[in-house]
């Protein structure tokens, strides 16, 4: 073959042009049933190599539909069974096409049949207090991720002797911190612009207390804890309680066992 078709054989092998645009596919991947040891679950992103290691196939779906845990239903073992996921990411394909490749991963490998659907809930909604926000400008850029649209969080937060800090963010970004925390969706009405890097006084058990009573809810938001009340008045912000439409991925069916591989 001459250089140049081998060069452009090359570009082709990790995409294909679909309307238009490029449709970028792992070059090769792996999806297998984590050998029941021990481990914590743990993932790797880079412009390489995606890795996924003993998770369970709601966090898959949650990472390639950039959607929370409450967001995401079906049945029971989606939660339970374990799996590896290591794919190899095509050269110059852009970090932020992994969740569309795992995607389409996921439906191959898992056989999935799913549905989008919107409903009115409870959910918390982070407001500018009486008196304005008291919150501190960062000097720390947003670090983009893979996943980092505006429901997940790109930077690291840190909890250390009863304090919350969540470095270079938005407040929408914390606002959905602060979902991921409670297990329960909170909204941003602050109309705040801006990074700042946010502290909270408050204790991991808050999230822990407050993430058990959605669970046992059914996902209906109560009143906020008076003690995380309290820290997010310091902020100069309140939260609160009202009803919005939430979107949920609903998994119709799946195969356990992985195929394909």
């Amino acid at each position: 073959m001459p250089a140049g078709g081998k060069r452009m054989a090359v570009a082709m092998a990790g995409c294909c042009l679909a309307f238009g645009q490029m449709a970028w596919k792992f070059e090769v991947a792996s999806v297998k049933p984590a050998g029941g040891d021990a481990r914590g679950p743990s993932s790797t992103i880079d412009p390489g190599l995606v890795s996924f290691r003993n998770t369970n196939l709601k966090n898959l779906l949650m990472r390639a539909y950039v959607l929370r845990n409450y967001q995401i239903q079906g049945p029971g073992w989606i939660d339970a069974e374990r799996y590896d996921v290591v794919a190899k990411v095509p050269e110059g394909a852009p970090l932020d096409q992994v969740p569309a490749m795992l995607r389409d991963l996921l439906a191959a490998r898992f056989q999935l049949v799913t549905r989008r659907e919107t409903k009115q809930e409870d959910v918390f909604v982070l407001t500018v207090g009486k008196n304005g926000p008291k919150l501190t400008k960062s000097q720390t850029e947003m670090r983009p991720g893979p996943d980092s649209a505006p429901n997940l969080l790109a930077n690291e937060i840190d909890f250390n002797a009863g304090r919350l800090s969540v470095p270079g963010v938005t407040v929408a970004h914390f606002a959905n911190t602060l979902a991921g925390l409670v297990g329960h969706p909170v909204v941003d009405e602050t109309g705040i612009e801006g990074v700042f890097d946010i502290s909270l006084n408050v204790q991991m058990s808050e999230f822990s207390a407050m993430r058990a009573g959605a669970a046992a809810d059914g996902m209906q938001a109560s009143e906020p804890t008076n003690t995380l009340a309290a820290a997010i008045k310091e902020l100069g912000l309140n939260l609160g309680t009202k009803k919005a439409p939430v979107e949920h991925l609903v998994v119709e069916s799946a195969v356990k066992v992985p195929v394909g591989n």
